[in-house]
């Protein structure tokens, strides 16, 4: 086996790896509605619970893994010689798409902030709405819903 065979080998087992990576985006949170019948017109209610989620997760694209396997290719390439440059060579590209990844995860990990708040409502209904920003409502708030916003009262 070839020089130029074995670098091939490593770079399509390494983008393999890509492959299996998550590609899942963010989406506007939208209200989730439990219990509710009248869906027009303001309703009062009090927040019963927020709680506070990051979307960001270590959710990766596989990009971090293929640059680093590139970038990890090309320098263990330069090192050793004959069947030593060609392992250096795949070691290289092995560990360049772990610590690629690794690195795409971690500036991954600041993703945006969700609060889901749960209300329970005056007519005995409750829902559940997730937001981006919450302001000023906290839990016990009296909240009153116009057009699936929340508002403090």
């Amino acid at each position: 086996m070839n020089k130029l065979t074995k670098i091939t080998i490593a770079i399509v087992a390494v983008l393999s790896l890509g492959a299996c990576a998550s590609n899942r985006s963010y989406q506007q949170p939208q209200p989730q509605n439990t219990n509710y019948s009248n869906q027009q017109g303001v309703r009062y209610g009090t927040v019963q619970n927020i709680t506070v989620s990051n979307n960001g997760g270590s959710q990766t694209s596989g990009g971090g893994a293929i640059l680093g396997a590139l970038v990890g290719g090309v320098v263990g390439n330069r090192f050793g010689g004959g069947t030593g440059k060609d392992l250096s060579t795949v070691a290289g590209a092995f560990g360049g798409a772990i610590v690629g990844n690794e690195i795409e995860k971690n500036k991954n990990q600041a993703g945006p902030t969700v609060y889901n708040v749960q209300v329970r409502f005056d007519d005995g209904g409750t829902a559940n709405y997730q937001y981006g920003q919450i302001n000023g409502i906290s839990q016990g708030s009296r909240v009153k819903l116009v057009n699936g916003r929340l508002f403090t009262n």
